[in-house]
């Protein structure tokens, strides 16, 4: 029994060291690679369908399952844009992505 204590009391702590972990990862891959964040967006839009867009944190800001893998490729999305060496010419596929996360985050902030 004493086991299940420490277990119940250790569980938190090694889920916020795995996010702490796969957060940072999860940017490095999203710059690196296109198709990975690609795979994320899917991902996240999936776990946003399949629990019926429910808010998951409401202060001040209602905060989606989608909000925080959408936000880290946003941010990774304009950072490769703007630190890319092949200055005068922009690849459409990272403009496109970062044209529909503008286009999201003015229609979120314009409906909520």
């Amino acid at each position: 029994m004493e086991l299940l204590g420490w277990l119940m009391f250790a569980v938190p702590f090694v889920v916020a060291a795995a996010f702490g972990f796969a957060l940072p990862l999860m940017a490095v891959l999203s710059y690196r690679s296109l198709s990975w964040g690609l795979g994320l967006m899917v991902a996240a839009m999936l776990a946003d369908v399949m629990l019926l867009s429910a808010p998951v944190v409401r202060v001040g800001l209602t905060l989606f399952v989608a909000d925080v893998p959408m936000a880290l490729l946003a941010v990774m999305a304009a950072l490769r844009w703007l630190s890319r060496d092949d200055m005068p010419r922009r690849d459409g596929a990272w403009l496109a992505l970062v044209g529909v996360f503008g286009l999201g985050l003015v229609i979120g902030l314009a409906q909520h």
